[in-house]
């Protein structure tokens, strides 16, 4: 598409933007805008739907609610655009510049973005089901899962130094494997160790009774010694 041309159908849209009694909305649906210059421009809830915008200049442009479905964005600057509720669902964005692009509550739905700059950009709310991410450059993101990285491996070092510890006592003493108490092996050693417990109990209660009632006897046997010698200097 010629520039002039280009920039004319900007300018009526920009005027219907203002007012939708004058000017005409664009539509650009399936245009080849490979390499435009659209830096800036306000181009809300336009239809590029299949449009060819292969390397243009979007940087800074308001694209709020822009119908981008089936659009080439290959390789397209959105450096700092506005794509906030687009339909992006499910165009070409490959090696697309989106640094600190707003792309909250887009539609980015099978969307291929591999490659793609997404350092500083707004994701809050974005549909990104199906979607291909490939190696896209998330630094913001990646910084803050670095660190989490190290932290859980540190954390896997500690486990790691565990087992082996646990690995050491087990080549000298051997465990046996452990069984879970709602497995039908762990219920049954359950119920063995509870009846084991309970003869023991009850054993322990009989052989207390037995020693009192030897105890008794030994005493009664004591207090009668002395009556019977008594007994026998009379007569």
């Amino acid at each position: 598409m010629e520039k002039n041309q280009l920039d004319k159908i900007l300018g009526l849209h920009a005027e219907w933007l203002r007012d939708p009694q004058s000017g005409r909305r664009a539509n650009f649906r399936g245009a080849d805008l490979a390499g435009a210059d659209l830096m800036g421009v306000a181009l809300r809830g336009m239809d590029l739907v299949g449009a060819n915008l292969m390397g243009a200049d979007l940087s800074g442009a308001d694209l709020t609610g822009a119908k981008l479905m089936l659009a080439s964005l290959k390789g397209a600057n959105l450096n700092g655009a506005n794509l906030n509720g687009a339909n992006l669902s499910p165009a070409n964005l490959k090696g697309a510049d989106l640094t600190d692009a707003s792309l909250k509550g887009a539609n980015l739905k099978g969307a291929d973005l591999t490659g793609a700059d997404l350092t500083g950009v707004n994701l809050d709310d974005a549909n990104f089901k199906g979607a291909k991410l490939g190696p896209a450059d998330l630094t913001d993101e990646d910084e803050d899962t670095d660190s989490e990285d190290e932290d859980t491996d540190s954390e896997d070092e500690d486990t790691d130094s565990e087992d082996e510890d646990t690995d050491s006592e087990d080549s000298v003493f051997p465990r046996a494997p452990r069984k879970s108490s709602n497995s039908p092996e762990g219920k049954k050693e359950l119920l063995l160790g509870l009846a084991i417990f309970s003869f023991s109990f009850i054993a322990g209660l009989l052989i207390g009774n037995e020693i009192l009632k030897a105890i008794r006897k030994k005493a009664e046997k004591t207090a009668e010694g002395p009556k019977n010698v008594t007994n026998h200097w009379h007569m």
